[in-house]
């Protein structure tokens, strides 16, 4: 699958999937809680992560984008603009 792909499959999958926050902007993460959360965090309902919860979700903007690549556990910054 080509990028431009992947990206309109991911549109597709949030535009036809229930959004849950369960962590709202400003609260702390449960096991690290000097973490707050800048964004409204949650998962898709109906759908299934490699860890077993539902794939995570944000809603908002920042200048950036952290992520994670478990595969090779490292973080890693993109940087938009």
């Amino acid at each position: 699958m080509d990028h431009l792909a992947f990206w309109a499959a991911l549109d597709e999958l949030v535009a036809t999937s229930t959004v849950r926050i369960d962590r709202p902007k400003g609260t702390a993460h449960p096991r690290y809680p000097s973490f707050i959360y800048p964004l409204d965090y949650g998962y898709l309902e109906g759908t299934q992560a490699a860890d077993g919860g539902g794939i995570d979700v944000w809603v908002g903007s920042l200048p950036y984008t952290i992520w994670y690549d478990g595969k090779h556990g490292r973080n890693q910054t993109h940087h938009h603009g």
